[in-house]
């Protein structure tokens, strides 16, 4: 018996320890391009990259603008329920009374309903960013894309 508490003590203070940092993670980089702020290493960092590096028209920095601010609101308040649903499913593992999964359930879901609603908008952002670049644009974007991942990967190698 001791064994098994042991081993659940060791689980929650895991999961404790992994469940703030998804609350305060950047989702993929959606964030940052919202906000411009945030990590530096995920798709939305990677996509003002390569909008910057395909050459937008003053036109089209226009139209990206305005549908960064038209998702803005949105993807600002998931990232808000995101956050308290974190903190709730953290407090949840963390109480001191004994719970089983049921109890866990309910929140975890809620993470999981928000997060897929993150990824919709976040997805939607994309698609109507994608929509105002030409053909072109596109195919340097995905050539720069290329690039970036070649350098990654040469970065990632162990040296000698």
């Amino acid at each position: 018996m001791n064994r098994y508490v042991r081993i659940l003590v060791m689980s929650l203070m895991l999961l404790s320890a992994w469940a703030p940092r998804v609350g305060a993670q950047d989702l993929g980089g959606l964030e940052s391009l919202i906000t411009g702020e945030g990590q530096n290493n995920g798709p939305g960092t990677m996509l003002r990259l390569l909008l910057k590096g395909v050459g937008l028209t003053p036109e089209q920095k226009v139209q990206v603008k305005d549908i960064l601010a038209a998702h803005g609101e949105r993807l600002r308040a998931l990232f808000e329920d995101l956050q308290v649903a974190n903190a709730e499913l953290t407090n949840t593992l963390l109480t001191p009374d004994d719970i089983g999964v049921a109890d866990v359930a309910p929140v975890a879901d809620r993470v999981s309903r928000v997060r897929e609603q993150l990824l919709h908008e976040g997805l939607t952002v994309v698609v109507e960013i994608r929509q105002v670049l030409t053909p072109e644009q596109r195919a340097k974007a995905a050539r720069l894309r290329e690039q970036l991942n070649a350098l990654e990967g040469a970065l990632n190698e162990p040296s000698e």
